[in-house]
């Protein structure tokens, strides 16, 4: 039978050798004298790399001639100004916080105690199924936050794989969950793109709600097309912006009245109708890739009204679903419509123009829409309402 490291370590240790004299043989007992001379060694080691530390320290003060001569309040904001980028959460990774705090102690302890430095934190699964100082590090950056408002994006780059592969991470979320559900008083701004089964755990505490920016994705490919994921927080938020990607808005359990942005994206044309009902307040408006309606679908008899959208987006959408937003919709105040790769209905085009009565300052239509643009250039129902076609 082989032996295990450990029955082999216990072979080799010297604590029960003894010769047939009480004495150990000679091997062992030099053997004890070399690992007392090690643990010299490693101790002397660390008083030398403890004392090299404070030196560094000195010399970094030495050579920095420039923030260690501010005073602390006025390198904090210095540190600010450059992470200001990374705190928007528009580069892959957000670590320039981390980065500053590597360059010398002086600096760790400033960029630590700058809580604007950790408003904004970027989870991703993988990390943290991967690392195990993953969890730490998230409580610890939440914590130098203090108690300001806090970005969050939580993506799972693997969300929408087989059950097996979901179950791996399945702690990741409950950890996750626990740590920013402390937290949901100062959600100011969160982005979740997770799968289905999880969106419900990030619920907040019965803390008040400052959330006014809300982005929710469950992916095209959920292997749940039954389930109906919901977004409900135990105190309802009232967010001024809005996005949506594969997610029906009836499982957004939201304050719609103070919305103002909104972004859907892959739904079908009547949620979109049932969306602008409840939210009177947009300005502006976002449709990505709507579907036809559902045949259940009761088609009112009158349009939409929406007094305030002066901004309106369609990309990707087909004809038949892009003829029923524009049959359904009114809107007087509409200033810039973007329209990029959609069916060109052109026959519902003018009635909703008309029917709008705006004066649209611009028009972008992208795609090949020649005969499309050539009409509206020159119909005569049109001209009157459309300033510049591009």
């Amino acid at each position: 039978m082989k032996a295990s490291p450990s029955e082999c370590f216990s072979l080799l240790r010297l604590d029960q050798c003894t010769m047939q004299d009480g004495n150990r043989c000679s091997a062992c007992a030099e053997d004890i004298v070399m690992e007392e001379q090690l643990n010299e060694l490693e101790k002397m080691a660390e008083k030398i790399r403890t004392k090299r530390r404070v030196l560094r320290t000195v010399m970094n003060q030495n050579h920095d001639r420039l923030i260690h001569r501010f005073p602390p309040e006025i390198a904090s904001r210095i540190f600010f100004h450059h992470c200001r980028d990374s705190l928007r959460l528009n580069k892959k990774e957000n670590l320039d916080a981390l980065t500053l705090g590597a360059v010398c102690q002086k600096w760790r302890q400033l960029a630590w105690a700058t809580p604007e430095l950790w408003t904004s934190i970027d989870i991703w699964t993988r990390m943290l199924h991967c690392s195990t100082h993953a969890e730490v590090l998230c409580a610890e950056w939440l914590q130098r936050s203090a108690t300001l408002p806090l970005t969050v994006r939580f993506t799972d780059p693997h969300a929408f794989e087989s059950d097996s592969g979901r179950l791996v991470y399945d702690g990741v979320y409950r950890t996750v969950a626990e740590l920013l559900n402390r937290q949901s008083a100062r959600w100011y701004d969160i982005q979740l793109s997770i799968p289905a089964p999880y969106i419900h755990r990030l619920c907040g505490s019965s803390q008040s709600s400052i959330l006014r920016r809300l982005s929710l994705s469950i992916g095209r490919w959920s292997n749940f097309p039954t389930l109906e994921p919901t977004f409900s927080m135990e105190v309802k938020p009232c967010p001024s912006e809005l996005e949506l990607f594969f997610l029906s808005p009836k499982c957004v359990d939201i304050n719609w009245n103070n919305l103002t942005v909104l972004s859907l994206n892959s739904i079908r044309a009547d949620e979109v109708i049932e969306v602008l009902l409840w939210a009177p307040n947009l300005t502006t408006v976002t449709f990505v890739e709507i579907e036809p309606h559902s045949e259940t679908f009761h088609v009112p008899n009158t349009r939409v009204y929406c007094p305030h959208v002066h901004y309106l987006e369609i990309m990707r959408v087909g004809y038949d679903a892009f003829g029923t937003l524009l049959d359904l919709v009114q809107l007087p105040s509409l200033e810039q419509w973007t329209i990029e790769s959609c069916g060109f209905p052109l026959e519902n085009m003018v009635p909703f123009v008309e029917a709008s009565s705006f004066c649209l300052k611009t028009c972008n239509i992208g795609g090949h829409h020649t005969p499309g643009i050539t009409k509206l250039r020159t119909g005569k129902n049109l001209v009157q309402y459309v300033n510049r076609i591009f």
